[in-house]
Parts: C-alpha cells; structure tokens; sequence
C-alpha cells in the first residue's frame, strides 16, 4: 500500500528528480522522516526503492552506513 504525493525535484544521482514521486506509507508513519524526502537514516535523499514500498526498511540496507530503521511515528497527543 502506498500513497501518491507531488513533490519538485530534490536530488540527482538516482534518488529523486521526479515530480508526482510515490511515498510509502512506510515513510510517511516513520519517525525519522525529514525535508525534503530525507531522513536520519539516509540524510543525503531516501532511495528511491525504499520511498515507493518495493524495500521495506525494517533492517537497514546493504550500504546504508548505519543502522537506523523504520520507527512508527507516534500520533500527536499521544
């Protein structure tokens, strides 16, 4: 399941530099999710195979350099 956003380009190199970029619902709940399609774990642009739901980021992937996952964002007033 994922859900469709519009976005400008951001990053070259393969990450994002599309406008209409699918988002997993994986990464909108995540707690490490920044701006512009950042995250701690991949500060430099969340790849593309991760941001669309085909990678699940339940463990960190082959080259990531470090070991930050997928942590349910917790719901305001909780």
């Amino acid at each position: 399941m994922k859900t469709k956003l519009t976005l400008v380009p951001i990053h070259q190199n393969g990450i994002i530099a599309d406008v209409g970029v699918d988002i997993s619902v994986q990464c909108l709940a995540c707690k490490h999710l920044g701006k512009p399609l950042t995250c701690k774990a991949f500060p430099e642009g969340i790849p593309k195979e991760i941001l669309d739901g085909k990678t699940d980021h339940s463990v960190p992937t082959e080259g990531q350099g470090n070991d930050i996952v997928f942590e349910k964002r917790e719901a305001k007033g909780e």
